[in-house]
C-alpha cells in the first residue's frame, strides 16, 4: 500500500512532485472528459485538471456548483450542454452525487461507449452504496480515486473488486498554502462564530434538516460559550455550493442572529473562533486547517474521520479526564497550537518516525507497525482516557511532533513523554507547545506531579 508523506496536518512546499504523481497517473490519456455536479468531489477533479491543463485535453460537462467550482480556479472551463458530447473522450473522470444524476449517467455511459472511467471519491463514508442502481445491482468505475490514507483503508475493504488510486489531498493542499500565507503576521483577529452549510435544507423538520442542527445551538449556548470562553449573539452561515433555490437560514433563533457570509473558505476560517456544522467536506477541510471544530453529530453518531473535533456531550463532560479529548490550546505569540492525536495524524511522517517507540509503550510487537491497518488496530483503538496523545502543530500547519499523557490516579502523577520528529530541525515550535500543554495540566491538575519522561 501507498503511504501518505503527510497527512492531517502535515504540508509540503514539493508541489513539483504532486504534479508528476498525478501527470503520471494520467499521462497515458490523451483527452479527458470530466462529468460534475457535486460540490466536494468538484474541489478534487477541479485541482487535478489545474495540474494536467497544460499537458492534456479536458472538456466539461458541469452542473450546479461545480460550474462556479471550476470558474472560481481560474479553469478555461467551455461546458458542454449534452454529456454525449464528451464521450469520445479517452477516459471519463467524475465523481458521486446525491442531488443529481450526472454522475451515475457518466459512469453508465462510459461503460456502454467502453471508455475507461475514474471515480473520485470525496468524503469518508457510504462508499459502496453510491455505486448501488435503483434495481439493486452495481456498476463500478474502472479505478476509484481517494485522497487520504484512512479513505484508502475504507475502500479497499468496502469495494475490494475495483483498483484504488491513492494520490495526494490535493484540495487540502491548496487551501493549505493559502492559509500559510494568511497566518503569516499571527495578526487575523478571530470574532466570528461560523457554520458551515452542509447542503441539507432549512425548512423541513426531520433530524437531518439544518433546522434541527441549528436549534441545537441555541439550546447548548452556555456550553458551547464556556468551551470558547466567550458570548456571543450572532453566527455566521457559510452557504454550502447546493443551497440553491432560497435554501437559507432563518435571520434569528431566539437571541442568536445568523449572517450569511461569502467569500474562500481558508479566509473565513482564519477569522473565526469556532467552527460548527456537521460531516461535510468543509468541516473536514476546515479541521485540516487547525481550526477549532465543533460537529452538531451526536456523540454516538460522529464518524472517526471527525475525531478531533468536539461534540455537544462532549463539551458538557465535567471529567476533566474525558474533557481533554477537546483540548484545544494555542500560543498567540508562537502560532504553535495542540490538539488531540487524530486519526487522520497517521501517516508515513508518523509512521516511519514514532510507531516503533510508541509499540514499546503498549508493549506490543514491534514488527507489526508497518502500515496504517497495523497501526489504527493495534495501537489508535486502544487508546484510553488514562493514556492519550495529543499533536503539537506550528503556525505553519506543519505538525512537528506528539505529545503522551498517561495519567496515574492512583498516586496522583501525570506524565507526559514528548516526541519530537526527527526530520524537523527546529525544535523551538515543538518545545513552544509542550510548554503549554505542561501549563494546562499544572492548571487543572494541582494536586498531580507533573513528570516530564524523556
Amino acid at each position: 500500500m501507498k503511504r501518505l508523506r503527510r497527512s492531517g496536518t502535515i504540508t509540503s512546499l514539493r508541489s513539483h512532485e504532486i504534479k508528476n504523481e498525478i501527470y503520471a497517473i494520467f499521462a497515458s490519456y490523451k483527452s479527458i472528459g470530466v462529468v460534475s455536479h457535486d460540490a466536494g468531489a468538484s474541489e478534487i477533479i477541479s485541482e487535478i485538471c489545474l495540474l494536467l491543463k497544460k499537458d492534456i485535453a479536458v472538456s466539461y460537462f458541469l452542473s450546479g456548483p461545480a460550474i462556479q467550482i471550476f470558474k472560481r480556479k481560474s479553469l478555461d472551463v467551455k461546458n458542454c450542454d449534452d454529456i454525449n458530447k464528451i464521450m469520445n473522450s479517452d477516459l471519463i473522470l467524475t465523481g458521486t452525487g446525491w442531488e443529481t444524476e450526472i454522475e451515475r449517467l457518466a459512469l453508465e455511459n462510459s461503460k456502454k461507449n467502453q471508455i475507461p472511467c475514474f471515480v473520485v471519491l470525496d468524503h469518508f463514508q457510504h462508499f459502496r452504496s453510491r455505486f448501488k442502481k435503483l434495481g439493486g445491482e452495481y456498476i463500478f468505475p474502472d479505478k476509484i480515486i481517494v485522497s487520504n490514507l484512512y479513505t484508502y483503508y475504507v475502500v479497499k475493504n468496502e469495494i475490494p473488486e475495483v483498483p484504488l488510486i491513492h494520490i495526494e489531498d490535493v484540495y487540502i493542499e491548496s487551501l493549505l498554502k493559502k492559509h500559510i500565507f494568511l497566518n503569516k503576521s499571527l495578526k487575523l483577529q478571530k470574532n466570528d462564530i461560523l457554520y458551515l452549510s452542509d447542503g441539507q435544507p432549512y425548512d423541513q423538520q426531520s433530524d437531518f434538516s439544518q433546522i434541527s442542527q441549528i436549534n441545537k445551538i441555541a439550546r447548548y449556548y452556555r456550553q458551547i460559550v464556556k468551551f470558547i470562553g466567550k458570548d456571543f449573539d450572532k453566527i455566521c452561515i457559510r452557504p454550502h455550493p447546493a443551497d440553491l433555490n432560497n435554501n437559507k437560514a432563518p435571520a434569528k433563533l431566539g437571541w442568536i442572529k445568523f449572517e450569511e457570509v461569502h467569500g474562500d473558505l481558508e479566509t473565513l476560517v482564519d477569522k473565526s473562533t469556532l467552527i460548527i456544522g456537521t460531516d461535510s467536506l468543509a468541516m473536514y477541510a476546515a479541521m485540516r486547517l487547525g481550526a477549532r471544530t465543533l460537529t452538531l453529530i451526536d456523540e454516538e453518531a460522529k464518524p472517526l474521520w471527525l475525531d478531533f473535533a468536539a461534540t455537544l456531550e462532549s463539551i458538557n463532560e465535567k471529567d476533566i479526564q474525558m474533557s481533554i479529548n477537546n483540548l484545544f490550546l494555542c500560543n498567540d505569540q508562537t502560532g504553535t497550537y495542540v490538539r488531540k492525536f487524530s486519526l487522520l495524524d497517521i501517516d508515513t511522517l508518523h509512521l516511519e518516525n514514532k510507531s516503533l517507540s510508541l509499540a514499546r509503550a503498549f508493549n506490543c510487537s514491534e514488527s507489526v507497525y508497518s502500515s496504517f491497518d497495523s497501526y489504527f488496530f493495534q495501537v489508535y483503538k486502544k487508546l484510553a482516557k488514562d493514556h492519550l496523545h495529543f499533536s503539537i502543530i506550528d503556525y505553519t500547519n506543519t505538525r512537528v511532533g506528539i505529545a503522551e499523557v498517561r495519567f496515574d490516579n492512583t498516586n496522583f502523577i501525570v506524565k507526559l513523554k514528548p516526541f519530537l520528529y526527527h526530520q524537523v530541525t527546529d525544535s523551538k515550535d515543538f518545545n513552544s507547545g509542550i510548554e503549554i500543554l505542561i501549563d494546562f495540566l499544572k492548571l487543572n491538575f494541582v494536586n498531580y506531579e507533573i513528570q516530564i519522561e524523556d
